[in-house]
């Protein structure tokens, strides 16, 4: 093998502690690979930075030639073959790690082992304890709901029956954890599903996909009360389905909202990121048809997320998220909490993207607090020559910020700046339509309040009636106090 293959799987090693066992592990089980030991322990003061010229195979076989001495003969392929053992080594004791620090996996993999020696008697004692450990375990999620089904199946199948009571029962269970993953599964996809078509306003091109992920009865109360994760989902996906009656889909976030304060214990952390981003975006989208008391639960959503510490599942943060959350938080006048959000988890945006991130994340907070000029600086001081993405963002603060601190003394520099930037912008294929659409209404509505050539009936008109609008409340404060 090349050498590269093996250092992804080192990366997943988190820190020196678990290299550490990992060199113990080599070292009790392998000693006699001196090659292959010698190979890791040079290796690894690399970590994580595996890209090092050092590591270079030319280089790696001088340096081990050294350590081990001249009396064994070490070529390019000695080194490869010893890349391939660590790899190999490395792989199985992951898997020895797992069984051993997750007791519930260990124990299905003794489970399949017993059943594999047809021990039966000992299987079934097996199979007890595992449904009592999974019963007692205070997190519920897909992967346990798998677990639950995949023991069910082996008790049918694999350990003979008394009676033919006995097996209908446990037929009965494999169905009952069947259906409730089953149904789990469905949610979950049919809830992404109708997600990205609201979203994006795609139709539905997945044939037989329009079939509700909900029984035409609903499900049985027993049932919900039982797994609540499953309830959660429910109330999403009517959230999402019902969008456009907000007096349904506002009941369905209510009840959704709720089940996960309810259940913040059992519900994974994953599922708990996914049911509270749903959430977030339906309050947003409150937010963006001008529905600002939405604001506060919006705000109250992120603190519940932040508490939940549904943002450190990931090791990316997406970027519309991060700019959405601390926007919010400025929106409720909470700078405080915004400025340290921002600074918090600046470090999960993409490295490519996380100055011009954290630039505009700081001249918004600026801008909400009212401190144009050090908007501008903000502004002025990230080099975007050629960040379309940084212009598309910026430019309506840099805009903005002109105004309030020049209107009163050169409207024809506002205008001049607004229509350089709206041939800028009108050149840019590669934007959405809908975000080119909103900031050229931004910038025109803009040139109409410096212009003062419109009457204020016919300026707010044109402001409440865009979908697509761009800094939209602070355009209406400023209609709200023009004069012509």
């Amino acid at each position: 093998m090349t050498e590269n293959k093996i250092y992804p799987q080192l990366r997943k090693l988190t820190g020196k502690k678990e290299l550490s066992a990992f060199g113990k592990y080599l070292s009790k089980n392998y000693r006699k690979h001196t090659t292959a030991i010698a190979l890791f322990r040079y290796i690894r003061g690399f970590q994580p930075h595996y890209l090092d010229k050092k590591l270079e195979t030319g280089v790696v076989l001088n340096e081990i030639k050294q350590k081990i001495g001249s009396k064994r003969k070490i070529s390019r392929i000695t080194i490869l073959n010893a890349y391939s053992d660590l790899n190999l080594w490395l792989k199985e004791f992951l898997i020895h790690q797992k069984a051993n620090r997750d007791s519930l996996h260990g124990n299905l993999l003794w489970l399949e082992i017993l059943l594999e020696r047809s021990l039966q008697s000992e299987g079934v004692k097996q199979v007890n304890a595992l449904r009592g450990q999974m019963e007692a375990m205070e997190e519920k999620g897909v992967d346990l709901y798998f677990k639950k089904l995949f023991v069910s199946y082996l008790d049918y199948y694999k350990i003979p029956k008394n009676t033919s009571s006995e097996t209908y029962l446990t037929l009965q269970t494999c169905l009952s954890d069947l259906k409730a993953l089953e149904a789990l599964l469905h949610l979950r996809l049919a809830c992404e599903m109708r997600n990205r078509e609201k979203l994006s306003q795609v139709q539905n091109t997945v044939k037989g996909d329009s079939v509700s992920p909900i029984p035409a009865n609903g499900y049985d109360s027993s049932f919900l009360v039982s797994n609540p994760l499953i309830h959660a989902y429910v109330e999403i996906y009517q959230m999402i389905v019902e969008k456009d009656d907000n007096s349904k889909a506002a009941k369905h976030f209510e009840k959704a909202l709720k089940l996960v304060k309810l259940n913040s214990k059992t519900l994974p952390l994953e599922d708990k990121y996914a049911i509270l981003t749903y959430l977030e975006n339906y309050v947003i989208n409150q937010i963006n048809n001008g529905k600002n008391e939405y604001l506060r639960k919006a705000h109250d959503l992120h603190l519940l997320g932040e508490k939940m510490k549904v943002y450190t599942l990931k090791d990316i943060m997406d970027e519309v998220q991060y700019l959405n959350i601390a926007l919010v938080a400025c929106r409720n006048k909470k700078f405080i909490w915004a400025e340290k959000f921002i600074e918090d988890h600046i470090t999960k945006i993409d490295e490519r993207e996380r100055d011009s991130i954290l630039s505009i994340a700081r001249a918004m907070m600026a801008f909400w607090q009212k401190k144009y000029e050090d908007v501008l600086n903000i502004i002025n001081a990230y080099a975007s020559d050629n960040d379309i993405k940084y212009a598309v963002r910026s430019k309506p603060f840099f805009l903005a910020c002109q105004y309030e601190l020049h209107i009163d003394k050169n409207d024809e520099f506002i205008i001049s700046i607004c229509n350089a930037f709206e041939k800028q912008i009108s050149r840019q294929k590669a934007i959405k339509s809908s975000i080119i659409s909103g900031l050229l209404s931004f910038s025109q509505i803009l040139k109409k309040l410096a212009k003062k050539n419109a009457s204020k009936e016919l300026i707010l008109k044109e402001i409440n009636s865009k979908k697509s609008l761009v800094l939209k409340d602070w355009l209406l404060e400023k209609a709200a106090a023009y004069q012509q």
